[in-house]
C-alpha cells in the first residue's frame, strides 16, 4: 500500500458539446464527504466506441453535458468520507461506475459513461456522480469501491493497474452470466456476436465457470481466432452464422453437446446495431426452460416469437450491470487465478496519458478487442522527449529492440556479393541441395547477430539450401547493447519504469531515431532489389529463391512477393516468409501480393496490431490464385522467431513454430 500525498492539481478532460472536441483542463481536487471517496485514478481501459460516444454518434448512452466523461477504474484511494469503515487512503481499489440512486434503487447510471433512463436519471447523472475517469483525481460513491489485496495480486502475481482494469470487463460479464442467466456447470450458452472485446470476455469467463461455449458470428477467421486464444479449449466451438435463421439455427443445435440445443443465449449486439443479427437463430436453438439474456447497446428493436417462448417457457432477460457481490465473485475468481489477466491470460496493454487522448482513441477504435487493450492512465506524467510524427510512423516499436542473445556457435562464412557484405552458410550433414537457395533479410540488429546466423544454420540444416543473410543496412544496425536498456526500461517496474527513467528513454531514441531515418524501408528497397536482382540473374539462374524477412526485414520481403521481374525475365523470387513483420502497411503492401506468400506473427505485437493482422489475413484468404497463409501465435511477442530464449520452454515452441512453417513452405515452393 503506498500512502496518499496530499493533491494540488486535477487534470481531466472535459467534454462540453458533442460537436467539440475534449479538452484538457484542470479542475478542482474534489473533496471527500459522508458516503464518498476521492480516488486517484491509476488506469482506466479505452473503449474501440468511445469517440463515437464523445461526438454523439451513440445516442443509447444519453449523456448528459458538459461532464468528464469515461466509466470505471483501478485507482488508489486519497480520501474518505467520516463513515467509511473498510477503505482507507492508501489502498488500491477498483471502481464500478454502475450508481443507483440511493433513495430509488430503480434509478440507475453508469458515472460519466451512461445517462440511464428518463428524467430521474438525467437528475442523477447531472448531480453528485456526474464526472467520470478521465481526470487524475474522481469523486465516487463509497460503496462503489472495492479494496484489492495489492500483496496478492501486484506482488505475487505481478499485474500492473493496466491488467487489474480487466477485472471491469469480467464484472460485467460476471452481471449476464451469474446474476442474469443464472448459469450452472456443465450447461450450454450461445454467445453472439462473439469477436468483440465482451464477447471474447465472457466466453472465457463462462469456460471458468465450467459451462460449455458455443460462439457465433459471420467471419470464420476471427472465430478461430478466437478459439485459438482460448487454449483450443474442449468446451468451446463455433457456428459461422450465414444469414439463414433455420440453418442457422439446426448448425447451433448441432454444436451443443447431445445435438438438442442450448439452456442460455447471451447476446452481445454492440451500440452500432440497429437490433440483434442473431436473436432469432439463436432463440430457435434456446432448450424449454431456457434463459435469453440481452447484454449489447443496439438501437432499434427486435422481434419477439411469443408462442415459442410462451411454449417454450422461455425466459429473456435485460442485464447490463452487475450487483457488489457479483464483483466480489469476478475478484475472488482473479485472486484464485481462476481468471487470468495481463500477461497470464494473454492480453496485452498500450497506456497513455491524458495529454495523448487523441492517440489512444485513435489506437483503440483500430486495434482493441478482446485481450488487446488500450488504456489511459491519468496521473502518468508526458514525457519530454517528442519526436515528429513522420519519424515515428516510420520508427520500430520499443520491442523490435529487445530480446534474448543467442550464444552461438554458427557455421557458416562471411563474404561478399554484389557489392554487401553477407554471411553464408550450408548444410552441415546434408547433400546441399541444387534445386534452390534461401536470403534472410534481418531485424533492426543487422546480419552480424549471432541470433540471425543461428536461424540461417538451422534453415539450411533443414532444408538443404544455401542461405544468404546480406547486410542490407550496410554497417548500420541497431547495436546490440541498445537491448538492456530497453529492457530495462519496459521491464523495471513495468509502464512505471517509462515515467522513473527518462534519462533511459532518451538514450534509447539516440539509437532508435537515428536507426529509423538511416534505415527507412523505402529508401533501402532499391539496394534490397539490385541485389536480388543480380542473384536471380547469376548464382540463382537456375534455382528457385525463397526469402524470409524479420521484422524490419518485412518490407522488402513483401515487396519482392509483389511479383517484381529481374533482368533474365524471371520473377525475383518464387516465394516469401516473414515472422513478425513491421514496417508493412495494410492494405497497401498486402493487395499487391501476387507470390506464395507465409506470415507468422504473435497476437500481442505491436509492430502490426491484431486488427491488421484480419485485415492482412482476409486480404490475402481472398487472392484465389496463389498460395498464402497468415499463422498467428497465441502470446507471442514481437521478435519471437529470432529473439527468443531457447531456455525458456513456451518461448522455444513459439520459435520452433515459426521455423517449422518455413521449413514446410521452402520444402513445398523451392523443391
Amino acid at each position: 500500500m503506498s500512502p496518499s500525498v496530499p493533491a494540488t492539481t486535477n487534470r481531466a478532460l472535459w467534454l462540453s458539446a458533442f460537436d467539440k472536441p475534449l479538452e484538457l483542463v484542470d479542475l478542482p481536487v474534489p473533496e471527500a464527504t459522508a458516503g464518498s471517496a476521492v480516488v486517484q485514478v491509476l488506469n482506466t481501459v479505452i473503449f474501440p466506441y468511445a469517440e463515437d460516444i464523445h461526438s454523439g454518434k451513440l445516442p443509447v448512452f444519453n449523456l448528459s453535458l458538459p461532464l468528464v466523461p469515461h466509466p470505471s477504474h483501478i485507482g488508489r484511494v486519497q480520501a474518505v468520507g467520516s463513515d467509511a469503515i473498510l477503505a482507507k487512503p492508501g489502498d488500491l481499489v477498483f471502481f464500478s461506475a454502475a450508481i443507483y440512486a440511493r433513495d430509488d434503487p430503480s434509478v440507475n447510471i453508469i458515472q460519466g459513461h451512461h445517462g440511464g433512463e428518463g428524467t430521474k436519471g438525467r437528475k442523477l447523472m447531472q448531480g453528485e456522480w456526474r464526472d467520470g475517469a478521465l481526470q487524475q483525481y474522481q469523486k465516487v460513491p463509497l460503496e462503489n469501491i472495492f479494496v484489492l489485496d495489492e500483496d496478492r495480486l501486484c506482488r505475487k502475481l505481478g499485474y500492473t493497474p493496466a491488467d487489474l482494469h480487466e477485472i471491469s470487463f469480467y464484472s460485467i460479464s460476471a452481471g449476464a452470466l451469474l446474476e442474469g442467466a443464472n448459469l450452472l456447470a456443465g450447461e450450454t450458452i450461445v454467445l453472439g456476436p462473439a469477436t468483440g472485446t465482451y464477447g471474447g470476455i465472457t466466453s472465457d469467463m463462462a469456460l471458468a465457470m465450467g459451462a460449455n461455449v458455443i460462439a457465433i458470428g459471420r467471419s470464420e477467421i476471427k472465430l478461430a481466432y478466437l478459439k485459438q486464444q482460448l487454449g483450443d479449449h474442449e468446451r468451446f466451438s463455433y457456428v459461422v452464422m450465414t444469414g439463414d435463421d433455420k440453418a442457422d439455427a439446426a448448425a447451433i443445435r448441432k454444436a451443443s453437446p447431445d445435438g438438442r440445443g442450448v439452456e442460455v443465449y447471451n447476446d452481445w449486439a454492440s451500440g452500432s446495431l440497429n437490433g440483434s443479427p442473431y436473436f432469432s437463430a439463436a432463440l430457435q436453438a434456446v432448450l424449454p426452460e431456457g434463459r435469453v439474456v440481452l447484454s449489447g447497446a443496439p438501437s432499434g428493436s427486435i422481434s419477439v416469437p411469443y408462442t415459442l417462448l410462451m411454449h417454450q417457457n422461455i425466459k429473456i432477460i435485460g442485464k447490463v450491470m452487475v450487483s457488489r457481490a457479483g464483483i466480489e465473485s469476478t475478484i475472488k475468481m482473479v485472486n484464485s487465478g481462476v481468471l487470468k489477466l495481463g500477461k497470464r491470460g494473454g492480453s496485452s496493454h498500450k497506456v497513455y496519458g491524458l495529454e495523448d487522448h487523441h492517440e489512444a482513441f485513435e489506437d483503440a477504435k483500430q486495434n482493441s478487442g478482446f485481450r488487446v487493450y488500450t488504456d489511459i492512465a491519468p496521473n502518468s506524467c508526458p514525457l519530454v522527449l517528442r519526436i515528429q510524427p513522420s519519424t515515428l510512423s516510420k520508427m520500430p516499436c520499443a520491442d523490435c529492440y529487445t530480446g534474448h542473445d543467442h550464444p552461438g556457435p554458427v557455421y557458416g562464412r562471411e563474404t561478399k556479393l554484389h557489392g554487401h557484405d553477407v554471411y553464408v552458410t550450408e548444410p552441415q550433414t546434408k547433400v546441399l541441395s541444387t534445386k534452390g537457395l534461401i536470403v534472410v533479410m534481418s531485424d533492426a540488429f543487422g546480419w552480424n547477430t549471432t541470433n540471425l546466423r543461428g536461424v540461417a544454420d538451422r534453415y539450411a540444416e533443414r532444408t538443404g539450401y544455401r542461405v544468404y543473410v546480406p547486410d542490407f543496412m550496410h554497417g548500420t544496425s541497431a547495436p546490440a547493447s541498445i537491448k538492456a536498456v530497453i529492457d530495462s526500461v519496459l521491464n523495471d517496474g513495468g509502464f512505471w519504469g517509462w515515467l522513473v527513467k527518462p534519462w533511459k528513454l532518451l538514450k534509447a531514441a539516440f539509437v532508435m531515431v537515428p536507426f529509423s531515418i538511416r534505415n527507412n524501408p523505402e529508401k533501402r528497397y532499391p539496394g534490397i532489389r539490385k541485389f536480388m536482382d543480380d542473384l536471380r540473374c547469376n548464382e540463382a539462374a537456375n534455382l528457385k529463391v525463397g526469402v524470409v524477412g524479420f521484422c524490419w526485414g518485412a518490407y522488402g520481403v513483401t515487396h519482392l512477393a509483389h511479383g517484381e521481374v529481374a533482368a533474365n525475365g524471371k520473377t525475383i523470387i518464387d516465394a516469401a516468409f516473414t515472422a513478425h513483420p513491421s514496417e508493412i502497411e495494410v492494405p497497401r503492401d498486402i493487395e499487391p501480393v501476387k507470390l506464395p506468400y507465409s506470415m507468422v506473427i504473435g497476437d500481442v505485437d505491436f509492430a502490426l496490431p491484431l486488427k491488421e493482422v484480419h485485415k492482412a489475413a482476409q486480404i490475402l484468404e481472398a487472392k484465389k490464385d496463389v498460395d498464402t497463409e497468415v499463422v498467428i501465435i497465441p502470446n507471442a511477442k514481437h521478435g519471437f522467431a529470432v529473439r527468443g530464449n531457447p531456455d525458456n520452454k513456451e518461448e522455444k515452441y513459439m520459435a520452433d513454430q515459426a521455423e517449422d512453417q518455413v521449413v514446410r513452405w521452402f520444402s513445398k515452393y523451392l523443391s
